[in-house]
């Protein structure tokens, strides 16, 4: 900069900051890795390069890294569908919701007004009560959602902390609300 007197470049203080590579091949692994319906390895990432296999682990993981900012700072808003959710397979010992052998998370999709999903988080979270959800809902939601869920006693705070919260219930008569996905998150699953 002339002003200044100091010595800049585009890249600065992105993750492109002192590389060696041209951004060509950073453009590339993005577009090979937001592209591909699976994940990548890094050995078929560093084949489609033309770098070695610690090069493209590293830009892999520098990628991922920005990505997963970039996502823990974006708040759902408008319509918003939200689900408890385990992540672990079948295995022995205690079964259920309280089973050591599961992880437990958020699972939320904000959707348009036909019901069709346009931003997913999932957020692991310690269990489903409402100091947990609380602290979930401070990150993941604005304060002008509408949140769409099950009938989990843990969601019931999410009515203090939105503009509005539609429980639903199952198993106990009619539906309380009329959507064509409860949802969102169970055709989000299904793709």
């Amino acid at each position: 900069c002339y002003r200044c007197r100091r010595q800049t470049s585009l890249t600065a203080g992105t993750i492109f900051d002192s590389t060696k590579l041209s951004l060509t091949i950073w453009f590339l692994a993005m577009h090979l890795l937001t592209q591909a319906k699976n994940n990548v390895s890094t050995l078929e990432l560093s084949r489609h390069l033309g770098v070695s296999y610690n090069t493209a682990w590293l830009i892999k993981h520098k990628l991922l890294q920005v990505m997963d900012e970039r996502e823990q700072n974006r708040e759902l808003i408008g319509r918003v569908e939200i689900d408890d959710a385990y992540l672990g397979g079948e295995r022995r010992g205690k079964r259920g919701c309280g089973s050591p052998n599961k992880v437990p998370f958020v699972a939320a999709v904000q959707t348009n007004v036909d019901g069709h999903p346009l931003l997913v988080r999932f957020d692991r979270v310690d269990g489903f009560t409402h100091d947990e959800i609380e602290h979930w809902a401070q990150q993941a939601l604005s304060a002008s959602t509408v949140a769409y869920s099950d009938g989990l006693k843990g969601f019931t705070i999410l009515s203090e902390m939105v503009n509005d919260h539609i429980p639903s219930i199952t198993g106990s008569g009619p539906a309380l609300f009329n959507t064509r996905s409860s949802s969102g998150l169970i055709l989000f699953w299904q793709t």
